[in-house]
């Protein structure tokens, strides 16, 4: 990134160094401030959260799909791989259903591949929700939810949609914290950045008999919890 790479790394080892006290989103950003960056003193674990009250009243959306993904359409989520994932499911299942919600400078872009790659009866992109209820109805709706981006700091869509009790597909990568919240076969995928890959955990998770009882393992993420958590981190 040349000089503003450069300015942007001071900048995070100032960020870093400066606080009395960090709090780190994620056990993995914890060992990695400390592995990478030396600061192992004084950071306190209080992870990501969601809001499970509200999660809980939201009902599933009327239009179903079988794959969502929700978030910016930037080149480091690679969506482009999860079109040619798409592509290769649909040679064995013409019917599926992808829902793409986002914004960002890849838009356009990715709606030439879909015209390209004939996927417009599969593939629709539509605008980012003003209400998260409105994204956690999708969520619910989905048969999976498919992450293949391969730099998350925490992956906050991945906890929500595993909130919903949707599994999620995420990409094996060394900055995709997200990875570390997935329990493979048991509440979603983790896989490399292949579309052959991909499209083999879609179908997998399409076809299964019925979706994992997976909304509970997140309950020690709810916002309440860890509102106090954090409250005694202050207090230190």
């Amino acid at each position: 990134m040349g000089v503003t790479g450069i300015i942007a790394s001071l900048v995070e080892r100032l960020s870093i160094m400066l606080p009395y006290r960090i709090t780190a989103a994620s056990a993995r950003t914890k060992e990695l401030l400390a592995t990478i960056h030396g600061r192992d003193q004084r950071v306190e674990l209080v992870a990501s959260g969601i809001d499970i009250d509200l999660i809980r009243t939201v009902p599933p959306a009327l239009n179903a799909c079988d794959v969502l993904y929700v978030g910016r359409l930037v080149k480091d989520k690679h969506i482009d791989t999860l079109i040619n994932a798409v592509a290769i499911a649909a040679q064995s299942y013409p019917k599926i259903r992808c829902m793409i919600i986002g914004q960002g400078i890849e838009r356009a872009r990715l709606q030439r591949q879909i015209v390209a790659s004939q996927l417009e009866p599969n593939i629709t992109i539509l605008d980012p929700l003003a209400e998260a209820s409105d994204v956690y109805a999708h969520m619910k709706a989905a048969k999976v939810f498919c992450s293949p981006s391969t730099r998350e700091g925490f992956g906050i869509t991945t906890l929500e949609s595993l909130g919903c009790g949707t599994p999620v597909i995420t990409i094996s990568s060394p900055g995709n914290v997200a990875q570390y919240l997935i329990q493979d076969g048991q509440n979603g995928s983790v896989v490399p950045l292949a579309p052959a890959a991909l499209a083999t955990a879609i179908l997998h998770w399409i076809f299964i008999a019925q979706k994992p009882d997976i909304a509970d393992q997140v309950a020690d993420h709810d916002w309440h919890q860890l509102a106090k958590k954090q409250a005694e981190v202050y207090t230190l």
